[in-house]
């Protein structure tokens, strides 16, 4: 008599149980994957702005929010790392859609070469690293500080903060900041170099400024003045382009105040006489920039003189505007630590002002090994825009899209399942 082995009822009802379980489960991650791959960490606009001859910026943007950090060394081998520029002030690495990264306490004409590492991929060019060389030693500017800022929002209104300001000017080398927390950005024209990085730029006020705004994931944005109306620039709208050359802003008059007229019925205005002060940075402030910001106010059209007591003493003038104010940043960066600054001018009855104030400076990358440097270009060439690709060879970090282990796993599940039901179909046949 044939004996016929059957499976248990109890246990074909496990092998679906546990088919469907399978299934359901690579599937739910065959789904994940699909949604990895979307992701593109690839870097895109990649430029090279701010170069002098011991920084640059290398900035970039990508489809999705990714952490951003550049791997950098004086030669090939790298070996150090430096992150966003946000990154360096907060102490913590945060994902972007926006990436800047300055590099500072570089060497003069030095070559530095360096690999873009976005979220979890390394980009290269065609499988070295890229190359630039920093620009020479020229010493400070003779020029009177000229800042140029603005506002830039988002279309809600809000504060763009992240988006990247780039500034072309004719026979200048490029120039970039980053929008603040607050919406808006500065730069200082005196230190802004000629293409070749060979000296400084002198304006006249009548240069024609191309501003290009990069928001990344919110829009980009683009406008037209001259320097001589770069104090502030209008307020600039993302998704919009502006062209401020038809329609000069005028400069506001100094504050007013009123007086009763001896003869009665009438108001003579009296502009108001701001008193000299530094109004930043703040007493016992930190600073995270090595070239900080000065600011204060002050009789218009006096000089107000500035010294920085530091290991190398750094001194300089600005003139106060008719609003009566003044701005002044160091022609030269700051090493970190404790220092004083003292500025001299005088009152409305020419009396000498001296007020004196302490700050610090904070490191650069303190989170980081030491500060890095980006490029991709040969001298004098410092921005154009890059196109990284990743490294030929495998690397350390995974790249996700890679469905194949995936599909294959997930037509054994399926498979499995097929084989259940047929062994439960088996148990009702005699």
């Amino acid at each position: 008599m044939k004996v016929e082995h059957r499976i248990p009822t109890i246990l074909g009802i496990l092998i679906i149980i546990v088919s469907l379980a399978t299934t359901v489960f690579l599937f739910k991650n065959m789904r994940s994957f699909l949604g990895q791959a979307t992701q593109d960490a690839t870097p895109t606009e990649v430029k090279i702005t701010n170069v002098s001859e011991s920084s640059f910026t290398v900035s970039w943007i990508t489809s999705g929010n990714l952490s951003g950090t550049i791997s950098f060394g004086e030669n090939s081998s790298l070996g150090k790392i430096a992150t966003d520029d946000r990154d360096q002030i907060s102490g913590t690495t945060s994902e972007y859609s926006t990436h800047h990264v300055t590099l500072r306490y570089l060497k003069p004409q030095t070559k530095y070469y360096l690999k873009i590492i976005s979220g979890q991929e390394t980009f290269d060019n065609n499988g070295e690293p890229y190359l630039v060389t920093t620009a020479s030693e020229i010493g400070p500017s003779s020029s009177e500080t000229n800042p140029a800022y603005g506002t830039v929002v988002k279309i809600d209104g809000s504060p763009a903060v992240g988006a990247i300001v780039y500034f072309n000017l004719l026979q200048s080398a490029p120039v970039s900041t980053l929008v603040k927390a607050s919406g808006t950005w500065l730069v200082t024209l005196n230190s802004v170099r000629t293409a070749d990085l060979s000296g400084f730029v002198k304006f006249s006020g009548a240069e024609k400024l191309e501003i290009f705004i990069q928001g990344g994931n919110e829009g980009m944005a683009q406008a037209i003045t001259t320097v001589a109306n770069d104090s502030p620039v209008p307020q600039i709208t993302l998704g919009t382009n502006y062209d401020f050359l038809q329609e000069i802003t005028p400069t506001p008059s100094p504050t007013s105040i009123s007086t009763p007229s001896p003869a009665g019925g009438f108001e003579i205005p009296v502009a108001a006489t701001p008193s000299p002060s530094l109004t930043s940075p703040a007493s016992e402030s930190a600073v995270p920039s090595d070239r900080p910001i000065f600011t204060g106010k002050g009789i218009p059209g006096k000089t107000v003189t500035i010294k920085i007591e530091s290991p190398t003493p750094v001194t300089g003038t600005a003139t106060v505007d008719q609003n009566g104010n003044w701005t002044w940043t160091p022609p030269s960066d700051l090493p970190p630590g404790d220092h004083t600054v003292t500025i001299t001018t005088t009152d409305s009855a020419g009396n000498p002002i001296k007020l004196t104030r302490n700050f610090t400076v904070l490191a650069s990358g303190t989170q980081v090994t030491e500060p890095a440097t980006p490029s991709a270009i040969p001298t004098p060439k410092p921005s154009p825009t890059l196109k990284p690709t990743p490294p030929a060879t495998s690397s350390t970090a995974s790249v996700s899209g890679n469905l194949t282990p995936t599909i294959l796993i997930f037509i054994l599940g399926l498979t499995l399942l097929v084989v259940g039901f047929g062994k439960l179909l088996l148990l009702d046949k005699p």
